[in-house]
């Protein structure tokens, strides 16, 4: 089974309206807040601190859902889900996809901070809603005026 990509970046891209910048910030802010929200997971699941486990695993998914980061949400909603029903036997398991999610996911956001965003990624210029060619001789009045000074002479 082939892996699901870590974040869907013309989707993130589109919910922060093409700015870069923001996306930048709200990334270097992920990846400040990451280790100790995974910390506090671990510490939730090894007290079997279930309302905290669920907390936690709920905000990482916000955190995660802004980057249309699929398998991350996922992963953590999971972990909520199972938390929230009491799941002991399941936790530990999902405990660790979330970590190695968020792991993939942060090293994601890191290329993209150092290295900038790829080129298929970048926002398009906007569209004009009409073009103008300033060649007069293209002009579709200057085409009308020579035919009609043809059919004079």
């Amino acid at each position: 089974m082939e892996a699901q990509p870590v974040m869907d970046l013309a989707a993130a891209m589109e919910r922060f309206d093409g700015d870069q910048d923001l996306f930048l910030t709200l990334a270097e802010m992920f990846l400040e807040r990451s280790p100790a929200a995974l910390a506090a997971i671990q510490t939730a699941l090894a007290d079997k601190n279930l309302p905290m486990l669920a907390k936690e695993a709920h905000k990482l998914k916000g955190s995660a859902m802004e980057f249309c980061a699929r398998p991350t949400v996922a992963a953590a909603a999971q972990l909520e889900e199972s938390a929230r029903q009491s799941a002991l036997n399941e936790m530990a398991a999902i405990g660790e996809r979330v970590h190695a999610e968020v792991q993939r996911l942060t090293a994601a956001l890191q290329v993209i901070i150092e290295k900038g965003f790829p080129a298929c990624h970048v926002p398009p210029q906007p569209k004009r809603c009409w073009s103008w060619n300033p060649v007069p001789e293209r002009w579709p009045w200057s085409w009308n005026r020579r035919r009609l000074e043809a059919s004079r002479s």
